[in-house]
């Protein structure tokens, strides 16, 4: 799925390396964190445009549906906030 990023800090450097980090979707009721990949398609500072998924097979992918909205933690900080296209 494509998703739209807006970094709250500075994004991740390596251009053209997936950044893989804990999702969470604060509008459903799922329990757990999941790993999920997002890989820059482009954009400029802190908006991008990216493909994203989750690493695990077992991951609720249900949950990458269009307009649904999650946030990217490191540790228990936000460092962005996604939406799906």
């Amino acid at each position: 799925m494509n998703a739209t990023i807006e970094w709250i800090r500075t994004p991740p450097s390596g251009i053209g390396r997936p950044y893989t980090t804990v999702a969470h979707f604060p509008n459903c009721n799922y329990e757990g964190s999941w790993s999920l990949v997002v890989e820059k398609i482009n954009g400029e500072d802190k908006h991008w445009e990216a493909k994203v998924y989750f690493l695990a097979q077992e991951a609720p992918h249900h949950l990458l549906t269009h307009g649904a909205e999650f946030g990217l933690y490191e540790g228990f900080k936000c460092v962005a906030n996604g939406q799906i296209k």
